[in-house]
């Protein structure tokens, strides 16, 4: 009963933590430079940099070279306010990336401090801050596209130079998980993180569950794949770095509930099949569930339970089964 009682109190904990830490690569930065009309830098800028789905918010002031940089931010849209007397507030919004480098320059206006210049960015598909090569797989991408088996890793291979071993063996040893090759590397070369922390499987074979699959699609926000030239701060793997960003709570409650089904009752039969039997069975049940939003702490008093605390803009949790 102890052990079941301190179980129960461990998983809490660690999906509240969660969202208060930013693992190694999973973060993103925003940099740029702020400039006046005729091109000259502007020192003394002060940058609100706040996230629009949690109003986590960070300033920086622009140093003497115009120059400024908000580094350890989690991935989200974002809204940036350059602001200075004598000048128009400009307000820029952008989707920041895992690990992205977000260049975001100002060219302010002169005017008063009640007047706004709002610009929005659409992102750019080019790095311009580093050697880096690599592509995004973003939330988009990750929900619309079809997957056999629900599992996050076979969008890896919309990426140029990778490549499936398809007979690699799949064994307790040698992990359950696909294996491929980025860059003509070994299928041990790659490197899996999840939130910043290493998930390869004991043998650094690409990990995986029983089925051979890894989390679902509902519960990764985003993951970029490295193919060549990555950072040193990932280091001892000379194939594909794989980070991953998971899912997190945000001021809004929200959750889905999904049931994918495949059954041979829907299917026809293949050249193989014998056409005087019926069609080999199969059926395939997939289903669960997540949920997410600001934490809520109930306080029991005169009046009856109450709301006690509330995680709005402070903490948050999500789930999923």
């Amino acid at each position: 009963m102890r052990s079941k009682s301190s179980m129960f109190f461990a998983l809490p904990v660690v999906l509240l933590s969660a969202v208060l830490v930013y693992g190694q690569g999973t973060s993103g930065t925003i940099l740029g430079t702020v400039t006046d009309p005729q091109g000259a830098v502007i020192a003394g800028v002060t940058l609100s940099v706040k996230n629009l789905d949690t109003q986590l918010q960070r300033q920086v002031v622009t140093d003497s070279s115009g120059y400024y940089r908000v580094e350890a931010l989690p991935v989200g849209r974002y809204e940036v306010r350059a602001e200075r007397q004598g000048f128009k507030v400009s307000v820029n919004s952008l989707t920041l990336t895992v690990g992205e480098e977000a260049v975001t320059n100002f060219k302010m206006e002169v005017g008063s401090l009640s007047e706004q210049v709002i610009v929005t960015s659409t992102g750019t598909e080019v790095e311009t801050t580093t050697a880096t090569m690599g592509g995004l797989v973003d939330e988009k991408k990750i929900r619309d596209l079809p997957l056999n088996g629900r599992s996050f890793d076979q969008l890896i291979y919309l990426q140029p130079g990778v490549t499936v071993a398809t007979s690699a063996g799949s064994s307790p040893n040698q992990g359950r998980g696909t294996k491929f090759s980025v860059g003509g590397a070994r299928l041990t070369s790659n490197l899996f993180m999840l939130d910043g922390t290493d998930m390869n499987d004991s043998q650094n074979f690409t990990p995986g569950g029983a089925g051979g699959q890894m989390f679902g699609v509902e519960s990764i926000k985003e993951f970029k794949v490295i193919t060549h030239n990555a950072p040193a701060e990932y280091g001892r793997s000379m194939g594909g770095i794989i980070n991953a960003v998971s899912q997190t709570g945000t001021n809004n409650l929200h959750g889905d509930i999904f049931e994918f089904l495949r059954n041979s009752a829907l299917d026809a039969k293949n050249y193989f099949d014998n056409a005087n039997l019926p069609i080999p069975p199969f059926k395939r049940n997939q289903f669960g569930g997540a949920v997410g939003g600001p934490v809520l702490l109930p306080h029991f008093g005169e009046g009856g339970p109450a709301i006690g605390y509330h995680g709005k803009d402070k903490l948050f949790f999500f789930a999923n089964y």
